[in-house]
Parts: structure tokens; C-alpha cells; sequence
């Protein structure tokens, strides 16, 4: 293992837990983030200081992995740290949506996912679209529209969540679940043909 590159590091840690090894992963991944200071937020330097290319890769694999040791409780408030460490990252807004949307926490998780879209939405305007690509793929796009409409039309938000599903089917035509909560968001709102389609 190269003890500086992350990538190295985090391959190791999936190997181990596509092993079954979750426990020895997030060890391993302990010893990356102490090799690795630049990757936690733990060890970061305050925001003005860090590189635009910075990303928390180390510190959000281990985020994932113990939520799913642990559930998603115990992972939160790693995320949240993250979420405030690097404000415009994509991936650490997502992550967070998705953990709090497993805790039940619907409204905070609505937040997180449009945190995420907008670091998308800023992110694509400083870069050209290519750069955006390789940072966030139109399909974690796509999902994250899905989340957020989902859990809009469950709160009530029917115009809100209208909108991040029409989004999501526009950026993937071919994404089953969002075009289901479409139609099921055109019946709540009593508009019966769409809903049909």
C-alpha cells in the first residue's frame, strides 16, 4: 500500500468488506485517515485553505461503513462534521441526505439533498460540464433530485417534489422509481391523466 494515496487505501478497505470484514475496514480506514490527515475533517485545514480538489474520499467511505455497521445514527456525526468542513461538496451532502432519510428524519434530509444539488449546481457553473461529470455523475444527479422529491411529496410539498422528479426523469429517462412517484405526485394532486402516463 502507497501510504499516502487514499485511492490505495480505500480499495483496501472494500476488499476487506466485500470479505465480510466491515470491522477490519473501518480500522484500516482509521489508519488512511492518520497517514492521510488531508482527507478527514478531523485534520483539514480551515476551508480557506483547502485545495478546491480536496475531497473527504476516506472520511466518507468510513461514514459508510459505519452506518452500516452501526445504522445511521453513528455515522451522522461524522457527516455532519464533513457537511461543515466542506461545504460545497456534492458527496458529503448526498451521503448525509441519504443517512438522515434512513433515520427518519425527512425535513433535514430534504435540506441536505438541495445542499447537494446546489454544490452540483455551483460547481457546474465554475467548471465546464466534463469537470462536473467526473466530480458527480448525472445518475447520483439523478438520485439525489429522487430523494429529495420523494421525501418532499411525503411531507406535502407537492410542487417541490414535482419539480426535483421531473428533474430526475429528465436527467435519466429511464429511471423507473422517480417516474413512479411522478404519477403517484400528479394523483395527490388530483391530476389523473399525467398521473396515467
Amino acid at each position: 500500500l502507497h501510504p499516502i494515496d487514499p485511492s490505495a487505501w480505500e480499495a483496501q478497505a472494500f476488499a476487506l468488506q466485500a470479505l465480510g470484514r466491515t470491522e477490519e475496514a473501518v480500522q484500516t480506514l482509521d489508519q488512511a485517515l492518520d497517514v492521510c490527515p488531508e482527507t478527514t475533517a478531523a485534520h483539514v485545514p480551515p476551508a480557506a485553505h483547502v485545495p478546491p480538489a480536496a475531497h473527504p474520499t476516506l472520511a466518507l467511505a468510513r461514514a459508510n461503513l459505519l452506518k452500516q455497521l452501526h445504522g445511521p445514527k453513528t455515522a451522522l456525526t461524522e457527516l455532519h462534521t464533513l457537511s461543515e468542513r466542506y461545504p460545497q461538496c456534492f458527496k458529503v451532502h448526498a451521503a448525509q441526505a441519504l443517512a438522515l432519510a434512513e433515520d427518519q428524519q425527512p425535513v433535514l434530509a430534504i435540506q441536505s439533498a438541495q445542499r447537494a444539488l446546489q454544490a452540483a449546481s455551483a460547481c457546474a457553473q465554475e467548471n465546464d460540464d466534463s469537470i462536473l461529470d467526473e466530480m458527480v455523475k448525472p445518475s447520483e444527479l439523478a438520485e439525489m433530485h429522487y430523494l429529495a422529491g420523494h421525501l418532499l411529496r411525503q411531507t406535502g410539498q407537492l410542487d417541490q417534489a414535482l419539480h426535483h422528479l421531473n428533474q430526475a426523469v429528465q436527467i435519466n429517462p429511464s429511471f423507473l422509481d422517480a417516474q413512479i412517484e411522478l404519477g403517484f405526485v400528479h394523483k395527490d394532486r388530483r391530476e389523473y391523466q399525467p398521473a396515467l402516463q
